[in-house]
């Protein structure tokens, strides 16, 4: 079974169920981090990092193919460790660089990174910052790897041509596939996180590297519960872009 579905209720709380060894929830609220503005570049491209309900973690940040503010528009999912579960989240252990706004003309400086999980764990999305420092550990969460499955690539968020900057590379909405090509004859819930994943030219891509994926758990019947919305955002349907740290303010719409 796949979830492609979100909730936002009126005070901006959102749904949340236990899935096996994780919880599962969702969040509508972003902070900006980037956008190709003023580029040049063919596609507009706007990057947003998700702000998780509280104890919950962001998998990877968002792409947006414009400028638009996701906020109140969009749903990603964010997880957290089920209680008396076996572990299924840790954090990277490290950061790889994918890609930099240098010489782009942008209006602002971003780069994107790929967050290198401990061994036994995957990464389900590159990470967006502020300007060329590697993002700080607690960004997001990786998922063991049982948990996981391939997701697809087929949607492109945004590229470079026509920027001019130094570096190349392509970004791709990580979604699930029509079907789940791992079935093993029990029944799963085959979830896309909501983030992106980058291309970079001349190197193996992601998805031959079995670095592009989605969540595969068990599901579970029932209601799910009403989980509150992340701090400071509640009787909001929209939120015009927390700066925090690493984060730069809401960029306007073209």
């Amino acid at each position: 079974m796949t979830l492609g579905f979100g909730y936002l209720g009126e005070d901006g709380s959102t749904m949340a169920m236990v899935l096996g060894d994780v919880e599962v929830a969702f969040t509508t609220t972003f902070t900006f981090r980037w956008s190709d503005e003023n580029s040049g570049a063919h596609r507009d491209g706007g990057f947003w990092h998700p702000l998780p309900p509280r104890g919950f973690h962001a998998l990877g940040s968002l792409g947006c193919p414009s400028y638009d503010d996701p906020n109140g528009e969009v749903v990603a999912v964010c997880v957290r460790q089920a209680a008396d579960r076996p572990a299924a989240l840790a954090g990277p252990v490290d950061y790889r660089w994918i890609y930099d706004s240098t010489e782009t003309g942008s209006a602002t400086s971003g780069s994107i990174w790929r967050p290198v999980p401990p061994s036994g764990y995957a990464p389900l999305g590159d990470v967006c910052v502020a300007g060329f420092d590697k993002p700080g550990p607690s960004q997001v969460v990786c998922v063991r790897t049982d948990l996981t499955t391939p997701g697809s690539t087929s949607v492109i968020i945004w590229h470079t041509e026509g920027s001019g900057g130094t570096f190349q590379a392509s970004m791709a909405q990580i979604s699930a596939p029509a079907r789940d090509e791992h079935a093993d004859g029990q029944a799963k819930a085959v979830i896309a996180p909501g983030s992106f994943v980058t291309y970079v030219p001349h190197t193996p891509s992601p998805a031959m590297n079995g670095e592009t994926q989605i969540l595969r758990l068990p599901p579970l019947p029932g209601p799910w519960p009403v989980m509150p919305p992340p701090a400071g955002v509640a009787g909001r349907r929209r939120h015009p872009g927390r700066a925090g740290a690493g984060d730069q303010p809401r960029q306007p719409s073209r």
